[in-house]
């Protein structure tokens, strides 16, 4: 019975083990994704910023979902019905037309770093709108965590300067506008696959823009090589890549684990405009970034 008693033991211990090793290795996962989709997204700004100098703000957003949504169309896995195809276009438009058109403009207005700590406020719309809209539960516990890094936020941010009321303006409605886009991409990515909805909403959200082209399209001498390869970069990485692996996680985790990467993103971009635009990075960063990464582990965190 002794020797019963301690196998039965052993065995306890051995799948308390590999209950914490696989909670660990889904912990890991979920940081390596959203830190993937981060760095992709807080690059959006900094790199798009010279484009800024010589190009239309709006033609610039053009060109990355049309590019981004044209490469994800030949990689779908699956066709769409048309109805749904239509919920897709005007899902996207609230992300395509409105959120990046805005965040596009705030980026013109003011610095990188600055529109990425505004862009930051996501995960608040996201907890006040989610559960209004498709009914999604929030914890006490991520409520705390949003609160937490919504702090990291602010402290990154005390000492940002206003740059223009524009900027304030069009950097709020951005994050708004994409909260509304994360939410109602949820159900559309359950009902088909992560891929696919991201494809048809990039591409077909895209053309709302073809009836503005005459008006936003830059002279020829704005196009030179490094101009080419930064939207390429765009389209391809920070739209097509980056939203397939962000929708990916709203469908698996949900809307709010989802926005929680743009809590990562001011600290990412002021790391990323000190190197590739001198931008002084704040003292208070280092603060502002540990009570940031100590929200995600609050909110991700079984």
């Amino acid at each position: 019975m002794l020797e019963f008693s301690e196998n039965g033991d052993m065995v306890g211990k051995k799948q308390e083990v590999i209950s914490l090793t696989m909670k660990a290795n889904y912990i890991r996962t979920k940081l390596a994704s959203l830190l993937v989709v981060a760095i992709l997204f807080s690059s959006m700004e900094v790199i798009s910023k010279p484009l800024m100098y010589t190009m239309n703000p709006l033609f610039v957003t053009f060109v990355r979902f049309f590019i981004g949504g044209t490469f994800l169309m030949f990689l779908k896995k699956r066709i769409i019905p048309a109805q749904d195809v239509v919920k897709l276009a005007f899902v996207g438009f609230t992300n395509t037309v409105i959120a990046m058109g805005a965040l596009q403009l705030a980026v013109k207005y003011g610095t990188a770093s600055g529109t990425a700590t505004l862009i930051a406020s996501n995960p608040i719309f996201v907890a006040l709108l989610a559960p209004l809209i498709i009914k999604e539960k929030i914890s006490i516990k991520s409520i705390f965590g949003i609160v937490l890094g919504f702090t990291g936020v602010l402290i990154m941010g005390r000492d940002m300067r206003m740059h223009d009321v524009k900027w304030l303006i069009f950097g709020l409605l951005a994050p708004f506008a994409f909260a509304i886009y994360t939410i109602l991409m949820k159900p559309l990515s359950e009902k088909y696959d992560s891929l696919s909805v991201t494809a048809y909403s990039s591409f077909f959200s895209s053309l709302f823009y073809l009836p503005l082209l005459p008006f936003i399209i830059p002279p020829v001498p704005s196009f030179n090589v490094s101009s080419i390869v930064t939207l390429a970069y765009l389209g391809l990485g920070v739209t097509g890549v980056a939203y397939m692996v962000y929708i990916h996680i709203v469908r698996s985790w949900g809307s709010l684990p989802a926005s929680m990467v743009f809590f990562i993103k001011p600290p990412l971009s002021m790391i990323l405009a000190f190197i590739l635009l001198g931008e002084t990075p704040l003292m208070s960063g280092l603060i502002g970034t540990a009570l940031i990464l100590g929200a995600l582990v609050l909110v991700i965190k079984k």
